[in-house]
């Protein structure tokens, strides 16, 4: 099976990090979790970053330094923290 790539924002301010709640029609609603999103296919993942936190709540940030890698429970995506 084939991963798929995805983000994870971990967004800062001072000693506090963003998180939203999932909506009832996301996978896992009602969960808070950071902002996340898929990669594009051909997009970076400092460009996928900067648009999911721009599509999901209207922030314009810049990507500073990639955090972690991880993957989902399932093996399906590869996470870019």
């Amino acid at each position: 099976m084939d991963q798929r790539e995805a983000i994870v924002a971990v967004v800062r301010r001072c000693e506090r990090v963003l998180v939203i709640q999932r909506g009832p029609a996301a996978r896992l609603p009602g969960y808070w979790v950071p902002l996340s999103g898929k990669l594009d296919p051909g997009e970076t993942q400092a460009e996928a970053l900067v648009r999911e936190v721009r599509e999901e709540v209207g922030l314009k940030v810049t990507p500073i330094a990639k955090v972690w890698e991880s993957q989902t429970e399932d093996a399906a995506f590869v996470l870019h923290w």
